[in-house]
């Protein structure tokens, strides 16, 4: 229907512009604010039938996905390569893993992560290999590793101490028992007392583990990461994580991995993530914190730059930090990757917003979203990190009617979704598993999730239990600040995670139907945020098992819900769940 929507809406501008009734540039932003490519298939890395992990992907010269992944056994890490149909053509063994790649324009394969920089062959072999310049001497680099450390972990603890005042203040305070406190809200004292001590003992957890949260191996492993890797005819730019501080330098090296310098340090970047390119000459930075595409000359001096935050101007980068990715086009186009939402756009080099390329299915949150370009067939490439696949874009007269995620979707909603339809509430009853955190998460999702109206048009309201209205009261509004820390953690977002705190109206939809479950997500803001197994018992009453990311990684505990009632169906329930899909006796009320 949007898309239907959307084409009426050029028509409609196209003969206001014949009659003289519109400016041409209206005409123009309306057909580039359409999204050209729609996402037909995925394509994830595989080691005799088991999927690696995949790091991050670039589009080779030979148009094929050249993808750094984890190795298996022997083999630390791999380079492989896919054709952008799917067929694994080459997989080359690594003795590190792989982080970033990039071809020069002359076609030289270069390599970096896990403290290591690699010149390849195409055809894998290893010409040349060094340790990261951010690394130099190992003793050196400990020994200030270590001083680091200290001075990290006293700020930490001071840090910590201050929350834990704070913490202690508000509990003294919601331990006075007012008088004539009535029931409701005892209720929502209570449960805010609970949630502050849940918090409370969190951060004296935290401060007794602070040294062991930066000991050297894992501050080193972070160290030894590269972000980006960029190449020019005779540069190569490597983006590795500063030793003191929390920013990022990015190295030159020439061609033979010699004459190292750092021509940048102190650059930002959200959540470990800060993505270079190149045209040729200029050193392009997705300077995620600033909504912006930075150009910088080879030693590092700023030419000029563009972008800006907006959630509402369609060339502007939304969510938390964006644009993630950046990439460089042969026709002088540069490319522009968004985490959460997963949008591609279409920009000169000069700024100037070119067109909407379309939207890959990515997880929530701040996260690697690499991009690529095939020029010979007009396809778009992104990645998904917490699926470990690349999604394959491809021009909309060419991708099927229904993609295989929408036929899942389909086909779930077909199967189990007049089961989901109603408004459920949690039980007193809650399962754990040993391998489910009961803990402070699971709190959230009792607060946040303890209320939800699924809606067959996908419309969802959620919230604490007892909720009467698309926007809750009280308790998940005022939990923000014991569960702030603790989702921008899970989701990398502190926009996002103020979004599901939030509660309210929402949206949900159907991933796939499996084993008689049902696998949903949540959608805040058009980013996706928690989803659940559902899993249908008698007596109107569910399981659900909430996962961030992907329904293997679940989070939180078991939850057993009941549905209380069918009031999200709407007044015409039967229609809108299918023919025979609800019994007579659980069609809601006729109303006066």
């Amino acid at each position: 229907m949007r898309l239907r929507f959307l084409s009426s809406r050029t028509f409609f501008l196209a003969t206001l512009l014949t009659w003289g009734l519109v400016s041409p540039m209206a005409a123009v932003n309306a057909a580039n604010n359409e999204a050209t490519h729609k996402q037909a298939r995925s394509i994830a890395p595989m080691v005799e039938g088991r999927p690696v992990k995949l790091e991050t992907f670039c589009v080779g010269p030979d148009n094929n996905l050249w993808m750094c992944c984890a190795g298996t056994g022997a083999d630390k890490g791999l380079v492989m390569v896919y054709s952008g149909e799917g067929e694994m053509l080459h997989s080359f063994p690594l003795k590190f893993i792989p982080q970033a790649l990039n071809f020069s324009p002359d076609g030289k394969l270069f390599v970096a992560g896990s403290g290591k920089v690699a010149k390849m062959t195409s055809e894998g072999k290893v010409e040349l290999e060094i340790d990261a310049p951010n690394i130099g001497n190992q003793e050196e680099a400990l020994a200030a590793l270590k001083k680091e450390n200290e001075k990290r972990i006293q700020e930490q603890t001071k840090a910590a101490k201050t929350q834990l005042d704070r913490l202690e203040e508000q509990i003294a305070k919601l331990e006075i028992v007012p008088e004539d406190e009535e029931e409701k809200a005892k209720t929502r004292r209570e449960r805010r007392l609970k949630l502050l001590n849940v918090s409370k003992k969190q951060f004296e957890d935290a401060a007794a583990n602070m040294a062991q949260a930066f000991d050297q191996s894992g501050s080193m492993a972070r160290w030894a990461n590269a972000t980006g890797l960029a190449a020019t005819e005779d540069d190569v730019f490597v983006s590795c994580p500063m030793l003191t501080g929390y920013g990022y330098a990015i190295w030159r090296l020439d061609h033979n991995l010699e004459n190292a310098k750092s021509i940048m340090d102190g650059v930002g970047g959200c959540c470990g993530q800060l993505d270079i390119q190149t045209d040729g000459e200029n050193l392009l930075i997705a300077e995620n914190t600033k909504f912006q595409v930075g150009f910088y000359d080879r030693d590092g001096k700023r030419l000029n730059g563009w972008g800006k935050r907006s959630r509402n101007d369609d060339e502007g980068f939304g969510s938390c930090c964006n644009p993630m990715n950046v990439r460089c086009c042969s026709n002088g186009e540069i490319l522009t990757a968004e985490s959460s939402i997963g949008h591609i756009k279409r920009f000169s080099q000069a700024g100037e917003y070119l067109g909407f390329v379309g939207t890959a299915k990515v997880a929530g949150g701040c996260k690697h979203v690499a991009i690529g370009f095939d020029p010979t067939r007009n396809w778009h490439y992104m990645m998904n990190e917490d699926r470990s696949h690349v999604a394959v874009l491809v021009p909309r007269k060419d991708a099927p009617a229904e993609s295989e995620d929408e036929k899942l979707s389909r086909e779930a909603l077909a199967l189990l979704g007049k089961n989901i339809y109603g408004t459920w509430e949690i039980t007193s009853e809650k399962v754990d598993t040993k391998d489910q955190d009961p803990g402070s998460m699971a709190n959230y999702i009792q607060s946040g999730f303890a209320h939800m109206e699924f809606a067959p048009d996908g419309m969802l309201v959620k919230g604490p239990k007892g909720t009467k209205s698309a926007k809750p009261e009280g308790e998940a509004q005022s939990d923000k600040g014991v569960f702030g820390a603790i989702l921008s953690a899970v989701t990398g977002s502190d926009e996002q995670a103020a979004q599901m705190i939030a509660g309210g109206s929402s949206k949900w939809q159907a991933i796939q139907a499996h084993d008689g479950k049902l696998d949903l997500v949540t959608i805040d803001e058009g980013v996706q945020g928690f989803g659940a197994t559902v899993e249908f018992l008698k007596d109107d009453t569910a399981k659900f098992v909430f996962f961030y990311g992907e329904p293997t990684s679940p989070i939180g505990g078991t939850f057993v819900f009941k549905r209380v009632a069918l009031e999200a169906c709407g007044k015409d329930c039967k229609s809108a769940c299918g023919d025979g899909a609800c019994d007579k006796e659980k069609e809601p009320a006729a109303k006066e």
